[in-house]
This record gives C-alpha cells, structure tokens and sequence, in this order.
C-alpha cells in the first residue's frame, strides 16, 4: 500500500503532488491546443489573422514542447512516488515496450521513405523545416522531443500501475453493487449520488479528479501508441490513408485502452479484496454478479 493516508492521494486538495501535476497538465494542454486552434482557424482564413503571425506561434510551441515534456515528466515522477512498488513487471515491461516499437517503428518507417522530412505531416516539425531550420537541426530537435515524449508516455503508463492498487482501494471503499456503480467508483464518483456523478451542480458535487486523470491519461497514450502503429502502417501503403479510417483508429485505440482500464480496475477489486472494507454483508443479486466482495467468486 501506499505510505500516505488513501484521502490524502486522492482528494487534489490535500495532495500537492496531484494539484501541480493536473494545474501544470492542464496549462501545457490548453496552450497547444489554443496554438492548434488559431493555426488551423488561420490556415481555413476563419481569423483575420495573418498566417506568418500564426506559423511564429507554432515555431514558439515547437521550441517550448520539450521543456513542456520534461516538466511534466518530473510533476508526473512527484505523483507516481505516492503509489506502492510496481505489483505487475511483465504488465509493466508490455505496456512500455509497446510504447516503444510503436513509436520505433513510426520513426523508422518515415525516416526510411521521407529522409530528409519532405513529406513529413507533423505540424511543429513542418514549422521548423518551413522556417529554414537546418535539417540537422530538425533531427537533433525531434529526437530530443520523442525522447521526453516517449518517456512521458511510459511514465504515466509505470505510474498508473503504481497507483492501480490505491485507485482499486477507493473503489472498494464506495462498496459498489451494481456495475453502474462500480463505474460510478471508478471514475471518481463513489461518494456521490447517481444525479451527483452525471450532472454536478456545485464543486463539492464534481467527482474526485484523481480517477479521471488515470483513465485519461491511459486514453491518451494508447490512443496515440495505436495511432503510430496506424501511420507506419499508412508509410508502408497496407492501409490506405483516409480521414474517416484515421478517425476511426483514434476511436478505437481510445475507447479500447477506456475498456481495458476498467477491465483491469475490475479484476483487481476482485482479486485482491480490501480486508479494512466489510463486503461480508452485501448479498444482493448484483453483488454475486459485479464478483467484487471478498467472499464472492467470479465466475
């Protein structure tokens, strides 16, 4: 378990490592994205602002994008020290090497075609080489950016596995018995009501955003990890290169890593039931059901 109190990790209030790293995600967020937005509402002439004014932005962004990686992997690192020691290696060694050769092989198969980044689509890359940046000077950039971001991506991926464990715990403490209520739980919502949990209306009525943020996070990086495997696959022309099916991949990768994280919060409530928490009582159909007591197998 946890060295710190189960209140003092999950509520941001009382943990300071989860409110600078959640104040800190956010800001980077919002600034890529306001770049993003104000570059392509230029480029669709939806601003009246010039597009060399938009392209000096996004030279700024891509400048600031590994000092933003690099301080959002030592926020991270803060966080991921509350959790307990890695339970799963072989999950862990999976998940980071599938971070990896997805990423390996992206790099390797536009290298391959595109050596000197000609038909290269990533926007700050693009910002760089179209502002006469020296291609030497890309290669040194992009690797000293996929290096953090790659790193970032595997952080949050150990982090989580270190925090499965506590995140496991609050869910079994709101004792759920139904599997609306163990989703409710598991996205932070188990001291809530059902109207609370969909539609707050005061602040001490929004759910813990401790549990949003894993799940987002483990989203976000498989999401992209899939995606990468998609676009060498694009290189490579076994996949034709079509928006609705790019869509489609993201769509996929992210509601598919949605579904094996709480797949995977499920198993361990049941696996390791918490003994601090009386389950013994529960007895309804749902509980036989949900497998979450103690005493109760899973089928």
């Amino acid at each position: 378990m946890s060295a710190e109190p189960l209140e003092t990790v999950i509520h941001w209030q009382q943990n300071r490592a989860l409110r600078r790293f959640l104040i800190g995600a956010v800001l980077v967020l919002s600034w890529v994205a306001v770049d993003v937005g104000i570059w392509f509402a230029t480029y669709e002439n939806w601003l009246p602002v010039e597009r060399q004014t938009a392209n000096r932005l996004r030279l700024g962004t891509a400048y600031l994008l590994p000092v933003f990686a690099a301080a959002t992997v030592w926020l991270l690192d803060q966080l991921s020290r509350q959790g307990v020691a890695l339970q799963s290696r072989i999950a862990a060694t999976s998940g980071v090497l599938f971070i990896l050769a997805g990423a390996g092989f992206d790099l390797f198969v536009t290298l391959f075609h595109s050596p000197d980044l000609a038909m290269e689509g990533n926007p700050y890359i693009r910002a760089l080489l179209d502002s006469r940046h020296s291609l030497g000077f890309v290669y040194l950039y992009g690797s000293l950016t996929q290096i953090w971001f790659i790193g970032l991506f595997c952080a949050v991926w150990l982090g989580f596995l270190r925090h499965a464990r506590i995140l496991a715990d609050s869910i079994r403490a709101a004792r759920p018995r139904t599997w609306l209520e163990f989703l409710k739980a598991a996205t932070g919502g188990g001291h809530l009501t059902h109207r609370q949990w969909l539609l707050p209306i005061t602040p001490q009525e929004v759910p813990l955003l401790y549990h949003s943020m894993w799940a987002t996070a483990i989203a976000v990086v498989f999401g992209i990890t899939l995606f990468r495997w998609y676009a060498g696959l694009e290189w490579l022309g076994v996949v034709e290169p079509t928006i609705t099916l790019r869509i489609g991949i993201i769509l996929t990768g992210v509601m598919g890593s949605l579904a094996l994280y709480f797949l995977g919060l499920w198993r361990l409530c049941v696996q390791e039931p918490l003994a601090a928490v009386p389950f013994s009582d529960a007895t309804s159909t749902e509980d036989v059901v949900l497998g979450i007591p103690g005493s109760t197998s899973v089928p």
